[in-house]
């Protein structure tokens, strides 16, 4: 009545499609697949706990968790690099343009880090590499033990072939 505000109502429901696609996506990916503000904080991430820290007063980011990964990564349009045995992918989105408005040709020299802009970020840990090497070595392994008994055989007889000869 006085004529000042008293609170804010902030309605975000053009948020919840992009979050779902990522979520349905990342479902089907070995790594992690992130989402990140311009701030390198989360809005989404694989442990619920994680996002939102900025709002929810807890200092879980990808900027934190991933420091190196952030700085290298951070004014990349796309980008893919490896830092250890980590992976990690970057690409930027404007939710406000839609996927086919993605962000190309920005550079390192780029700071127009807005509200705006987001990161998808795919981080592929090495314990997840690992993981699909060994599986990877198992599915080869029967095959290549069967071929290498099958060339053992032949050289066995081609030996025994030249034994008899003689």
């Amino acid at each position: 009545s006085s004529g000042e505000k008293r609170g804010l109502l902030v309605l975000n429901y053009l948020g919840a499609p992009l979050l779902s696609n990522l979520k349905q996506l990342a479902s089907r990916f070995r790594g992690e697949a992130l989402l990140v503000n311009s701030a390198g904080e989360y809005l989404q991430a694989p442990d619920p706990e994680q996002e939102w820290g900025w709002l929810l007063g807890h200092a879980r980011s990808f900027q934190s968790d991933f420091p190196k990964a952030w700085e290298r990564g951070k004014h990349l349009s796309s980008g893919q690099f490896r830092i250890g045995q980590s992976s990690f992918t970057f690409q930027r989105v404007s939710p406000n343009r839609g996927l086919s408005g993605m962000q190309v040709g920005l550079d390192q020299s780029d700071n127009d880090h807005d509200v705006e802009t987001l990161t998808i970020v795919s981080y592929v840990s090495p314990t997840v590499v690992k993981t699909h090497a060994m599986q990877r070595l198992r599915q080869m392994a029967l095959p290549a033990i069967g071929i290498m008994a099958v060339v053992a055989m032949l050289l066995l007889y081609w030996a025994h072939s030249g034994v008899v000869r003689r």
